[in-house]
């Protein structure tokens, strides 16, 4: 039972690393956006942050399924879902 903890708090700590590599993406990806004027890169750079957000998508799909596997009462996998939660529905494309 606790390796099965220890490697699902794993798999979580991953995937909270992974979704803050995106948001940091995201946030570049945006600022680019503000002054890119090329419509190549404009369509390039939109159709990267739809491929982040279907990623988003999916690793908020995983926590759910990892939820029930969660030793410490769910808050590292809820603050997993708060933060994708949060990313997907601030991802206008």
């Amino acid at each position: 039972m606790n390796s099965i903890s220890n490697s699902s708090e794993s798999i979580v700590s991953t995937l909270c690393r992974e979704v803050d590599y995106l948001n940091n993406r995201i946030n570049c990806i945006n600022h680019s956006l503000k002054y890119c004027q090329n419509i190549n890169l404009i369509n390039r750079l939109n159709n990267e942050l739809k491929d982040i957000k279907e990623r988003i998508k999916y690793i908020l799909n995983i926590s759910k399924i990892l939820k029930p596997y969660s030793y410490d009462n769910g808050l590292s996998i809820s603050f997993l879902r708060e933060i994708c939660n949060r990313l997907v529905n601030n991802v206008n494309i």
